[in-house]
């Protein structure tokens, strides 16, 4: 260890994964770049867990763990977020409990960051694998970008990041309060992100893949997803905050914030379908979430054809309780790559 190197706290949430979090800690050990710190931070597991990781602080002090304080929400959100209150490192980087790094997943990160201290982080390509790390699907790359508007790029362009690919400045995190959501029950990395290029960073996306992401683990969220209220709501309120971050850009906005009108219309009509309230309560929630398609109608300045058609799909939802042709407008899908 040199006297120059900087500590990477390497913070990782996890939930009953005792089977094979060991190949994640592994891979960490075998690091080319040993100054680090690995904070493991339980959601509250019902398996051996503890066991597990206890056998790496015995032979690893590098290694610590700690449980998510019980007056935080329950998720991989509040877990993160307590990881970085406690960790120490000048540089963060966040990590799931299934994925494996490749040896020189820090040291090539840290050296660019070292050698451009411009920069607010690095991130890297993973590898998609599926059971055995000898059964390599494909690397996860970002698309090409086709703008000079972050925002646009990723939302409609197909950039995108891994929760586990950059390595962030602690002081960027810090001065920019950047943290993740812990009310969100999905897509909660999109949203930090999202709100991370909003501050228009400046960051290096090296062309190799560094780590190996594993497939078809905890996926029952994805699943589950299109049948969930609670998970289809998470996904409305993400794209309500992007409306919001968008507008207060304010610069070359119309597109997108057409995009989100397009999105959300969508998913206000999935939302009916799935909540399971009683009739009073399913009326109270159209009429408050029908007030958030208005204001993305009006600042997208759309013509009164599209209020129109709102409020014909309002009362066909409520009297109905059909009527997606109302809510359909593929000509706002600007989106430029087949999303996942």
């Amino acid at each position: 260890m040199k006297n120059h190197d900087s500590l990477i706290s390497i913070i990782i949430p996890v939930y009953n994964r005792a089977n094979i979090i060991h190949e994640t800690l592994d891979s960490i050990k075998k690091q080319t770049y040993s100054y680090w710190e690995c904070i493991i931070v339980d959601d509250g597991s019902t398996d051996n867990l503890n066991e597990i990781i206890d056998n790496y602080i015995k032979s690893d002090f590098r290694f610590k763990f700690d449980k998510r304080p019980k007056e935080r929400l329950k998720g991989g959100n509040a877990s993160r977020n307590y990881g970085f209150e406690i960790s120490k490192g000048e540089f963060i980087n966040w990590f799931d409990s299934d994925d494996i790094m490749l040896p020189d997943f820090l040291e090539n990160k840290i050296s660019v960051l070292n050698n451009n201290k411009e920069l607010d982080f690095c991130a890297c390509y993973s590898k998609l694998f599926s059971g055995s790390v000898d059964n390599i699907k494909k690397t996860e790359k970002p698309f090409v970008l086709n703008s000079n508007n972050y925002l646009e790029d990723y939302l409609l362009n197909g950039l995108y990041f891994d929760t586990a690919s950059p390595l962030w400045r602690r002081s960027f995190l810090n001065e920019n309060n950047l943290l993740f959501d812990e009310s969100l029950l999905r897509s909660q990395e999109r949203d930090f992100h999202l709100r991370v290029l909003s501050k228009k960073p400046k960051y290096n996306y090296l062309d190799e893949a560094l780590f190996l992401s594993r497939e078809g683990v905890g996926n029952s969220i994805t699943k589950n997803f299109t049948k969930n209220f609670k998970l289809q709501l998470s996904n409305f309120k993400f794209y309500d905050k992007a409306f919001s971050v968008v507008k207060k850009r304010g610069i070359n906005t119309k597109k997108i914030l057409s995009y989100i009108f397009y999105r959300q219309s969508v998913n206000y009509y999935s939302l009916f379908q799935v909540n399971k309230e009683n009739t009073l309560k399913k009326v109270v929630f159209a009429i408050k979430y029908f007030k958030y398609l208005i204001k993305y109608c009006f600042y997208s300045n759309l013509n009164i054809m599209y209020f129109f058609k709102l409020f014909l799909g309002f009362f066909s939802l409520l009297f109905f309780k059909r009527g997606y042709k109302y809510f359909y407008f593929p000509e706002f899908n600007f989106r430029s790559y087949d999303e996942q």
